[in-house]
């Protein structure tokens, strides 16, 4: 049995809150499914039931979501596993849903990899590789993570970990999405690199006033050694003027 709300009220901005819709998920050649696909209506209803034996495919509406959402299925299923290899055809999953009334549509593919998203019918342009795309689509676009997805929107015992067994900074990022506040996090990791820098820059700082220091104690005691000697000197050369005057009147 598998029970999936369609509509999700995750993150605080201000006053306004971020409403993701499911509206269809539709998956072609991904685990069980034939190359024909298979698409399941979310929004028909506020709430969805799947009923069925074990096996006959419930989970896989969790999966293609996720796989949809992030590259990876709900469940812990290894990526090469998702596609129906026997029909030898690419999977593809699309996902239509909306974020605060706006359509989006997200086709993502293995086999070969594909990652499109597009809002209100126009592709959006995602930068560089495929990490920085799935970046910038979560960061940018849906604004959650996996595992705060899996804490607050998709809830499972086959991805569920509760809250206060996540590990701190897990803990951190969903409370950051939930907040909207994950902007400290980015700024606090581009900052890292410069405090990184002036660390070093401190180090070589403090390593020159420590060799300026041992030079002027050099220069200090020999000056020290040098005006002994030169009080020695002038003594000596006194007394010397001293005796020939001596001399000289006798």
């Amino acid at each position: 049995l598998a029970l999936l709300g369609y509509r999700a009220t995750y993150a605080a901005t201000g006053d306004r809150h971020m409403r993701l819709t499911f509206r269809s998920v539709t998956w072609a050649n991904f685990l069980s499914a034939s190359p024909s696909g298979m698409t399941v209506k979310l929004d028909a209803a506020p709430v969805s039931l799947f009923i069925g034996h074990n096996g006959s495919g419930k989970s896989s509406v969790l999966d293609a979501i996720h796989f949809a959402l992030f590259g990876t299925a709900f469940r812990p299923i290894p990526k090469t596993k998702l596609v129906s290899w026997a029909h030898g055809e690419a999977a593809l999953v699309t996902l239509e849903f909306d974020l605060n009334g706006v359509p989006f549509v997200v086709r993502r593919g293995i086999d070969p990899n594909l990652f499109e998203v597009s809002k209100a019918g126009q592709k959006l342009a995602l930068p560089g590789k495929l990490i920085d795309q799935q970046a910038h689509f979560e960061a940018n676009i849906l604004r959650l993570s996996a595992k705060s997805t899996q804490q607050i929107v998709m809830l499972g015992k086959a991805g569920y970990t509760p809250f206060l067994k996540l590990d701190a900074a897990s803990r951190r990022a969903v409370v950051e999405d939930i907040l909207d506040i994950a902007i400290f996090s980015r700024m606090s990791e581009e900052l890292k690199p410069k405090i990184a820098a002036l660390k070093t820059d401190r180090t070589e700082a403090q390593h020159a006033v420590r060799i300026a220091e041992t030079k002027l104690d050099t220069i200090t005691q020999a000056e020290a050694k040098a005006k002994v000697s030169h009080a020695a000197k002038l003594d000596r050369l006194r007394e010397e003027i001293t005796d020939a005057k001596k001399e000289h009147e006798a």
